[in-house]
């Protein structure tokens, strides 16, 4: 590819000779004859004094023996770059004999689902969408065109994913997330000792007893207080309710 060609895909201005064929991309270190490489920051210019590429990606034009293609981003455009040069392969179109698909799935144009693929109900594939081996959709998801789903990526039911999205292998999407929070509703908590409508999480005295269950010895026990206030060596509780005057013998 001459090296005017590839700055107009970039976006960029060709410093030297445009008719330079490039051959590769390789980092500074490794870069050789016939190969373009980038300069993403000034303090490495010295390296390009031992670099064997031909050409250079830069910001600003250098004084350099070596061709250049000015671009106000290098490194991005490095990146576009490779993905010119070495391009990620594409599994032909096509759905695998071993895929799960329930029924209402709907199929874009030339989608690929490999081997061992689940699809739950009414999941939509776009177009030119891949799906590797081990992914599972649950259902209600949509996934848009020209998405890549590596190995065993998992979409939890309803999750959206949009055009030209890469995923890569073992991604998890639609998962709980916000971190966690307690739930001091009695219609939710499924624990209310007392019955009080105070679920036990956020209920200071969990058995209803008056006492508070850091200072309770049995917090969950209604006839257990762990409280004498009256001293006559009977916790306060023994009657079952919290009564000073009536709980149980009177020693004193």
């Amino acid at each position: 590819m001459k090296l005017q060609e590839i700055a107009e895909r970039l976006g960029g201005t060709v410093e030297g000779d445009g008719s330079l064929e490039i051959t590769g991309v390789n980092g500074m270190e490794l870069a050789e004859q016939g190969q373009i490489t980038f300069l993403a920051e000034k303090k490495f210019k010295d390296k390009l004094k031992t670099c064997n590429a031909s050409a250079v990606i830069v910001q600003k034009a250098l004084e350099t023996d070596k061709a250049q293609i000015v671009h106000p981003a290098p490194a991005l455009a490095f990146a576009k770059l490779l993905a010119d040069f070495h391009p990620e392969p594409r599994p032909q179109p096509g759905i695998d004999d071993r895929a799960s698909i329930a029924e209402g799935v709907q199929f874009g144009k030339d989608v690929t689902i490999g081997p061992f693929v689940a699809l739950g109900k009414d999941v939509v594939i776009g177009d030119n969408t891949v799906l590797h081996p081990g992914v599972v959709v649950h259902e209600g998801c949509h996934i848009g065109n020209n998405a890549i789903l590596f190995a065993n990526v998992t979409l939890y039911r309803n999750s959206v994913i949009g055009n030209h999205v890469i995923l890569h292998a073992g991604v998890v999407i639609g998962t709980d997330g916000f971190g966690t929070q307690a739930d001091n509703t009695p219609l939710n908590d499924g624990t209310d000792t007392d019955g009080d409508g105070a679920c036990n999480t956020g209920d200071s005295d969990d058995d209803n007893d008056g006492v508070l269950d850091g200072s309770d010895s049995e917090p969950l026990n209604a006839n257990v207080c762990g409280v004498d206030s009256d001293a006559d060596t009977c916790d306060d509780c023994t009657s079952g309710t919290l009564d000073v005057a009536n709980d149980g013998p009177d020693a004193d």
